[in-house]
């Protein structure tokens, strides 16, 4: 009775259970945000991976002949792409999070002063950067596959031939 009479005074009035829906709901949306720009974000990485190491067999023509004539085998080439790939996977990977864990712990320390490091969630911060570490990894080393495999499937005369 008391929510209907303020509805027609004029005002929004609704039940706590349809406030709690609604800020669930609108959290719900914002998670929903978030994951989808995470995976843009993974997509738009993957696809720069990939395009490097394309770039690196395209630019390595010669070489990848010349190792095939003298006898490389096709899991060789793979192998060396992929190691390669995981190099730097590895040092990028590295990089970034270092970097991202410096801002992030100078940022709370900025916002926060003393009170950041009061309640420091390190283990959950040990196991995010762990997460990371193997998402950029495997991410880089799955860019590497189809251009690992275009390597090792080229014929050594027209790899010879090819003017870069």
């Amino acid at each position: 009775p008391q929510i209907a009479a303020l509805r027609e005074a004029g005002f929004a009035a609704g039940s706590a259970e349809a406030t709690r829906f609604g800020r669930l709901h609108g959290a719900a949306s914002v998670i929903y945000l978030v994951n989808a720009l995470f995976g843009l974000a993974l997509l738009v990485a993957f696809v720069g991976i990939l395009n490097a190491m394309l770039m690196s067999v395209t630019e390595r023509f010669r070489e990848i002949g010349t190792m095939k004539c003298l006898g490389a085998l096709d899991g060789f080439i793979v192998k060396l792409f992929l190691l390669e790939s995981l190099f730097q996977g590895v040092a990028g990977t590295v990089i970034g999070l270092i970097l991202g864990l410096a801002l992030s712990v100078a940022s709370a320390g900025y916002s926060y002063g003393g009170f950041a490091w009061v309640n420091f969630p390190a283990g959950q911060l040990l196991l995010a950067t762990g997460a990371c570490l193997l998402v950029g990894v495997i991410l880089t080393v799955a860019g590497a596959l189809y251009p690992a495999w275009q390597a090792a499937r080229m014929q050594p005369i027209a790899a010879m031939r090819v003017d870069v």
